[in-house]
């Protein structure tokens, strides 16, 4: 189906979704949700899909949407994921991956990112470092988080002066239900010489 632009497969019994990025060269947009016996999802490939919604499939434990060149908006919530495979989709820039089931993240590669929404996950580790367009990120009630990387390597503006977060491993502390991010700022060239140290206390009740 060479011309097929768009999928609405929502309300069904689908238990293996696999599209075939030869047969569905056009596919611009996919729809799949409440399909209660859905256990995985494979979209890799897709040379046209720019938005993806597959919420609300109470089994599906697995997706892959690697290799989607004009992927923009991922929406994966409310399901058991444990497993995504974002690989080759560097144009994402909404992702939506809430009431999971994942326990790392690696996103370092998605340099087109603006919004990430991740809550209710037992997430452990998450790298979001070259990420230089983020502005939006949700891990409320992620209780099990203790590594965050926000590693910038993109100047940015800051009072009217370029900086470089060139050293920002950043650790996550849990102690009397605060968690403190502690990262070192360094200045562009023009400023090698200070270092600024910021320490930015969130006073949660276990999580950020």
């Amino acid at each position: 189906m060479p011309l097929l632009e768009y999928i609405d497969c929502n309300n069904n019994k689908l238990v293996n979704l696999q599209l075939q990025a030869s047969e569905l060269p056009s596919l611009d947009e996919l729809w799949c949700m409440y399909n209660p016996t859905l256990l995985q999802a494979d979209l890799h490939g897709l040379p046209s899909l720019t938005w993806c919604q597959v919420n609300q499939n109470a089994l599906m434990k697995k997706m892959d949407v690697s290799y989607c060149p004009k992927l923009v908006h991922l929406f994966v919530q409310n399901c058991i994921l444990d497993t995504i495979n974002l690989t080759g989709s560097s144009k994402l820039v909404d992702i939506y991956l809430d009431q999971n089931s994942l326990d790392t993240l690696d996103l370092h590669s998605q340099v087109a990112l603006t919004a990430l929404y991740c809550s209710y996950n037992p997430l452990r580790s998450v790298d979001i470092s070259n990420c230089p367009l983020l502005w939006n990120i949700n891990f409320r009630y992620d209780s099990s988080l203790t590594y965050l990387n926000l590693k910038n390597g993109t100047p940015f503006n800051v009072s009217r002066r370029q900086y470089l977060w060139q050293s920002c491993i950043t650790v996550c502390m849990r102690q009397r239900r605060r968690c403190i991010i502690l990262y070192q700022l360094f200045s562009s060239a023009k400023y090698a010489q200070r270092k600024r140290k910021c320490l930015l206390q969130f006073y949660t009740r276990g999580h950020l």
